[in-house]
């Protein structure tokens, strides 16, 4: 687990029953907004890794933001250096996101648009992942955002995708959803998805 803005770098082991396990912390960057956390294979195919979305951006004065990379800590590891910086821009204005999902094979990265709006765009890294280089992302799709119309009840704040990449989670302040991809569907083709709700809350 993680915290959000105004923590130092670090992560929080939690088990499955809810037991504090011990504290993580990032060598060598800073923590300003972490939003989002990926279990997912390495940049380089080298075992698993975790992906930490530091993408807050509520004030929206954040031009670059950065995805970073390390290798799942093992048992009783207290400190971890972080392997891989993605940095990167919106193609357009700057944008809040807190939402972040690695596919499988764990070569790119998406981004979920959080906004109080009846649609929120999807975005995703044009590839290759460097170490390091900045790039532009590009913008793919935009969707009905699946939460309860209600003020601020849109706003995406979450999101998981299955190790299969056939099942996406997306949560909002109004609850949580899943979206069931066919075999020929993708990310950018959401729109055409209708979401089972898989839960209400917490507003």
């Amino acid at each position: 687990l993680h915290n959000d803005s105004g923590d130092g770098p670090l992560l929080y082991r939690t088990g499955t029953d809810g037991a504090a396990l011990g504290t993580v912390t990032l060598t060598d960057i800073n923590a300003i907004d972490f939003e989002d956390i990926a279990a997912a294979p390495c940049p380089d195919d080298s075992g698993p890794c975790l992906w930490i979305a530091d993408t807050g951006n509520n004030l929206r004065d954040r031009e670059e933001l950065t995805i970073y990379v390390l290798p799942e800590p093992r048992a009783g590891q207290s400190q971890v250096p972080v392997r891989w910086r993605f940095p990167f821009r919106y193609p357009t204005e700057n944008l809040d996101v807190e939402a972040l999902v690695v596919p499988p094979e764990g070569g790119r990265f998406y981004l979920f648009e959080k906004a109080d709006a009846a649609r929120a765009r999807v975005f995703v890294h044009p590839g290759p992942l460097v170490d390091g280089v900045s790039v532009v992302l590009d913008e793919i799709a935009s969707f009905a955002s699946p939460g309860v119309p209600i003020r601020f009840g849109l706003m995406i704040t979450g999101a998981d995708l299955h190790p299969s990449g056939a099942r996406l989670l997306i949560r909002t302040y109004t609850g949580s959803w899943e979206y069931r991809l066919a075999a020929d569907q993708t990310l950018a083709d959401l729109d055409a998805i209708v979401p089972t709700r898989i839960a209400l809350g917490p507003v």
